[in-house]
């Protein structure tokens, strides 16, 4: 099965095609790639999704390593204003249910708003900042939700090659230190996308589901870049003093998914 097929038969991307995508399709497919890294790991399928066990098999088999955030468990007073949000916002977009039951854990970080990495994971980290009111944590929420899912999709099948450009700089300014790659532009596209989609649902609803609207600092069409949707800036692509033009996200080929898997 190439990646085509593969987008095919789980129904397409979560949090953008409501209507088709197959969350339980998904999570079997990553299953089962973390069980072909270690088949004789856990006695069921389903183990495989725990986080903590899916630890255990990246620490082990993931082709690069990642030094865990600063962290402690997160207080029952805010679990609780987390499990509030997760509700509020299946209420107002009840298609993306499933895609907040997943098994997942919370860790509080002392600073900054919220992280999430593909090398730990179904790990979202909180910090003081996702706590700020209700309409950033809700949206924290679904930032972070949509880069698990997308996390999911690339452990089977990467978003790009690796010899793929990395200088990538997001329409909103940012690159990091030496740029974002490919992948990294996708994430922030598919969690905007995301994040568009839920304002307005709520909107439609009465008064409950307005509440649990999600604010967006800008507007984004929803829908995922390709060679001619969003844009993001090549870093080398301008010359000293230039103002900041926009140049197509170039498409590339999806390669493995990041464990060492055996085939």
């Amino acid at each position: 099965m190439n990646h085509q097929e593969f987008i095919t038969e789980i129904g397409g991307v979560p949090f953008i095609d409501d209507d088709s995508f197959r969350p339980k399709a998904l999570l079997t497919a990553v299953a089962l790639v973390r069980r072909s890294a270690e088949p004789e790991a856990f006695t069921s399928l389903g183990a495989y999704l725990d986080p903590e066990n899916a630890q255990l098999i990246f620490d082990r088999h993931a082709r690069s390593k990642v030094e865990d955030l600063a962290w402690e468990e997160v207080p029952p007073a805010e679990s609780s204003e987390v499990e509030r949000s997760s509700r509020c916002i299946a209420k107002s977009m009840q298609a993306w249910r499933p895609l907040f039951h997943m098994p997942k854990r919370y860790r509080r970080m002392a600073t900054s708003t919220s992280s999430t990495s593909v090398l730990v994971p179904q790990t979202i980290y909180l910090g003081p900042g996702a706590f700020r009111d209700k309409e950033t944590l809700r949206e924290t929420l679904i930032h972070e939700h949509a880069h698990i899912w997308l996390n999911f999709i690339a452990e089977v099948y990467d978003l790009q090659v690796p010899q793929a450009p990395n200088d990538y700089v997001l329409p909103s300014g940012t690159s990091g230190t030496s740029g974002k790659t490919y992948r990294g532009v996708m994430f922030a596209a598919h969690f905007a996308a995301a994040a568009a989609s839920a304002h307005p649902a709520a909107e439609r609803g009465g008064r409950d589901t307005r509440e649990c609207a999600a604010p967006l600092s800008y507007p984004v069409p929803r829908r995922m870049p390709c060679s001619d949707g969003p844009t993001a800036v090549r870093k080398r692509d301008r010359r000293p003093g230039e103002k900041r033009t926009r140049a197509p996200i170039r498409r590339a080929d999806t390669g493995p998914g990041r464990l060492g898997r055996r085939r």
